[in-house]
C-alpha cells in the first residue's frame, strides 16, 4: 500500500486521496494513535481545568531551507524522504533520482504529498505560542484547538521531480 500520510492517518485514511483534508471521522491508525492519545491529554487536562490552553499544530513534510542558508535540509546517510534527493541530485551528490510506484490512483500514478516549508512552520510555532497568549478569551475559550497545516493541494512524486 505504500507510505501513508500521517496527518490522514490520523483520521483513519490512507493516500492518495483527494481532496487532501476531506473532513473525515476521528479514527486513528498506526503511530498516529499515539498523537491522538496525547491530544486527548491535552483536551482533558485543559478541561478539567480552565487555566490550561493547547494547541496542537498537525503536519507532514516539512522540507526547505531558512534563506540564510545556515539551516536546511541537508541530512546525513540516504534521505528519507523526496526532497532531499532532488536537492542531492540537483547539486550532484547522487547520479539520478528513482521514482518508486507509478499505479498509485493519482493524476499521474505517483504518489502525492502537501509540502510545508520550515520557515512557514516556524512562523506557524510563533503564531501558536501567540494565540495562546491572546487577550481575546473568545478566540481561546475552548482551550485546547488542534490545527492542521498544509496548502490542502498536493504535488505529485513526477510534478516534483519535472519542476
Amino acid at each position: 500500500m505504500g507510505r501513508f500520510w500521517p496527518i490522514l492517518a490520523y483520521f483513519g485514511i490512507f493516500w492518495p486521496i483527494l481532496p487532501l483534508f476531506h473532513i473525515s471521522p476521528f479514527k486513528p491508525i498506526f503511530h498516529a494513535r499515539t498523537k491522538s492519545f496525547i491530544e486527548e491529554i491535552m483536551k482533558d487536562l485543559c478541561n478539567a481545568d480552565k487555566q490550561w490552553k493547547a494547541v496542537s499544530l498537525r503536519y507532514f513534510n516539512p522540507v526547505g531551507a531558512h534563506p540564510s542558508g545556515l539551516i536546511g535540509e541537508d541530512p546525513h546517510g540516504i534521505p528519507n524522504n523526496l526532497m532531499p534527493f532532488i536537492a542531492q541530485v540537483a547539486v550532484g551528490r547522487r547520479e539520478k533520482l528513482s521514482v518508486f510506484g507509478s499505479d498509485y490512483k493519482t493524476r499521474d500514478g505517483t504518489g502525492v504529498r502537501d509540502y510545508l516549508h520550515v520557515v512557514d512552520l516556524a512562523q506557524a510555532h510563533v503564531d501558536a505560542v501567540k494565540f495562546l497568549d491572546s487577550e481575546n478569551k473568545q478566540e481561546v475559550s475552548q482551550g485546547f484547538t488542534a490545527i492542521n497545516l498544509g496548502s490542502g493541494t498536493g504535488s505529485t512524486v513526477s510534478e516534483k521531480t519535472e519542476n
